[in-house]
């Protein structure tokens, strides 16, 4: 199905979609499921972009040696001016440890300016709000 035919062409609505936020991803350039789970699960209103980056797989190394490909890939990101940048990539960042997530978000804000989350500290929010 093309991304047309899912857009509500109903007559008398509007055939443009209203943005009310914009998530920026940083995900790695193995990962295949992140745009297809986010577009069909974001709400409307939401958009989701996306920035790869060697991270993960044959890619995985220390990360001073990947803060550079991490910032390139958020300055790209800022490009579209998202409201948050997400590093999504929860084995790299839990690989890292909490101060190595803090690092990788730091990178991505000095980047760009733009607040940045990582995939592992919000899993662990998501759960911790289940207990």
């Amino acid at each position: 199905m093309d991304a047309i035919t899912s857009i509500d062409r109903a007559p008398g609505k509007d055939s443009t979609l209203a943005v009310l936020a914009r998530i920026g991803m940083i995900i790695p350039s193995v990962n295949s499921m992140t745009e297809p789970q986010f577009n069909r699960l974001a709400p409307p209103g939401l958009t989701t972009h996306v920035a790869r980056a060697r991270v993960a797989g044959p890619w995985k190394r220390p990360l001073p040696d990947m803060a550079e490909e991490i910032a390139a890939s958020a300055r790209l990101l800022s490009d579209v001016s998202p409201d948050l940048i997400v590093f999504h990539c929860t084995d790299t960042s839990m690989a890292q440890g909490p101060q190595g997530e803090g690092r990788i978000l730091e990178i991505v804000h000095d980047a760009t300016g733009i607040e940045a989350l990582a995939t592992s500290a919000l899993v662990l929010e998501a759960l911790r709000a289940l207990v």
